[in-house]
């Protein structure tokens, strides 16, 4: 197995049994349910799996994308309509409902 599979394997392992298992769970599962608050008429569904989380839209996430970025988040676009949200896996509830903020302001305004 290339040493690339075998790092990425390894990191993975660790997320699993790790010390952040519970944080992620708990952290993904709030920040999830706030977006999934969000008001807006171009939203088509919120969805996530523990940190990872997809905001999916009516229209092209891009403009969105660089509208967060000027709010300090940092987030993808993929798909052309979703946004995609992967926060570090050390994230704070604070810092949670920072970014929250920033989303909400950002996505209703648009």
């Amino acid at each position: 197995m290339p040493r690339e599979s075998r790092a990425a394997d390894g990191g993975r392992d660790s997320i699993r049994a790790g010390p952040h298992r519970q944080t992620i769970r708990v952290h993904g599962g709030y920040f999830l349910e706030k977006l999934k608050g969000i008001r807006s008429r171009h939203i088509k569904e919120v969805r996530g799996r523990g940190l990872w989380i997809g905001i999916e839209l009516d229209v092209p996430a891009r403009p969105y994308s660089e509208a967060l970025k000027r709010e300090g988040i940092l987030c993808k676009e993929t798909h052309d309509r979703v946004i995609r949200v992967a926060p570090p896996l050390v994230i704070k509830r604070d810092e949670i409902d920072w970014a929250y903020e920033r989303f909400k302001r950002v996505i209703e305004s648009c």
